[in-house]
């Protein structure tokens, strides 16, 4: 197992909860803020910087299960990211998913426990957390998803694909992208911004920025899961200041993926009785599988994630619907 540590975060986990929420339509699942400013390349605050490598090699064999966590220096600055591969004796091609935290979060410490390494470890497929950093807009990390703040955070993600796809026995016809909150907001930015790579999206509790939507276009069918919670205040599913209303953001994947314009609606079993919320799921259809829109629209639901947060609507895991809504998807499906 790899032993590149990120600081630890609990040190100051109080402080960024409160910054998290100041945070407006950018609030976060991880765990923390990091200390490091690494729009500078300073890791440690002296006044010699770490510089860190611009290759890295994941350790071990590659039929042999490794999680770890890796230092990378990307288009100048020190770079973070997170890895699991899960056992492949017969060096099979597996897919990738892509997972991005939420504001405020720092993946390292608790990568090893993360619900999706567990479900990655049971339904073999390599996942890959990165890592995002601070910077003079804000003192605690999250995605650039179309700010001007110096640093092209999709790039850093295709240098890592690039990296681990040349490595790993990664499917590229296979490779997915899903996130919470800010890291839901990067799951649509990657989605349309590295399009020819992705087969499936699968946003909870993201948006668009507004400013984006009218170029929010792909040149294929992009097949999408999306989580919302009807009382999210931090995300609202009726858009914000500068972000996108789940409905305006629905219709550009209706019209993209040629889905009939009525749902197919299910209102899910209530399983937590006392969670104080229900799930109805929206199938939209097309032709083809390429096209699948399935929308969860957790009623009363907050800012949370299904299933994996206590204080979340337990009706569904939100995990393992991602994942089965994944694996029936394909970068090369037919439309």
């Amino acid at each position: 197992m790899a032993t590149n540590n990120i600081n630890n975060p609990f040190n100051i986990f109080f402080a960024i909860i409160t910054s998290v929420l100041l945070f407006s339509g950018c609030g976060g699942s991880g765990n923390s803020s990091s200390t490091t400013d690494t729009s500078t390349g300073n890791t440690s605050g002296s006044s010699n910087p770490e510089i860190y490598p611009s290759e890295v090699k994941i350790e071990g064999s590659n039929a042999e299960e490794n999680i770890g966590s890796y230092k990378i220096r990307v288009q100048g600055l020190n770079r973070e990211f997170s890895f699991f591969r899960p056992s492949n004796p017969e060096l099979k091609k597996l897919p990738l998913v892509i997972d991005f935290h939420g504001a405020g979060g720092t993946v390292a410490p608790v990568f090893p426990w993360d619900a999706w390494v567990s479900l990655a470890r049971k339904e073999k497929f390599f996942l890959l957390k990165p890592q995002a950093v601070s910077d003079q807009m804000n003192s605690y990390t999250y995605w650039n998803v179309g700010w001007n703040v110096g640093r092209d955070d999709a790039y850093f993600v295709q240098a890592i694909l690039d990296l681990i796809e040349k490595q790993q026995d990664i499917d590229i016809d296979r490779v997915y992208v899903t996130g919470m909150s800010s890291g839901g907001h990067m799951a649509f930015y990657t989605a349309q911004l590295l399009q020819d790579r992705i087969a499936a999206v699968a946003p909870i509790s993201g948006s668009i920025m507004t400013s984006r939507l009218p170029k929010y276009t792909f040149n294929k069918p992009m097949p999408i899961c999306n989580i919302n919670g009807t009382a999210d205040k931090i995300v609202n599913i009726m858009g914000g200041d500068w972000y996108s209303a789940w409905g305006d953001i629905r219709e550009i994947f209706i019209n993209n993926n040629k889905t009939a314009r009525e749902p197919v609606i299910t209102h899910l079993p209530d399983i937590g009785k006392y969670d104080g919320s229900s799930v109805t799921k929206y199938e939209y259809r097309g032709t083809s599988i390429a096209g699948d829109i399935d929308d969860y629209r957790i009623i009363n639901g907050a800012h949370a994630v299904p299933g994996i947060e206590s204080s979340a609507n337990q009706d569904i895991n939100a995990y393992e619907v991602i994942w089965a809504f994944f694996k029936k998807h394909k970068l090369s499906d037919p439309y």
